[in-house]
């Protein structure tokens, strides 16, 4: 039963690593097309990664989680 609760808590946040990072991509992508807001599209000098659209995902992640955390207790 432990083992099982843990396994699905791990593959829960290895899952939503993934997911942040595809959906910070897909932002990113639409606004360099002109769909969504232009800051959006900010790369990274240095790493070129999408930061701002990541630093928006995961305060929307971190909104939600606490939300649910909140509702739930």
């Amino acid at each position: 039963m432990l083992a099982a609760l843990s396994m699905s808590i791990a593959f829960g946040f290895a899952n939503a690593m993934v997911f942040q990072a595809a959906i910070s991509r897909l932002l990113s992508s639409m606004a360099r097309d002109k769909k969504l807001p232009e800051f959006l599209a900010k790369v990274h000098p240095k790493h070129q990664t999408p930061y701002m659209s990541t630093i928006v995902v995961a305060i929307l992640s971190l909104l939600i989680a606490s939300f649910f955390c909140r509702t739930s207790g």
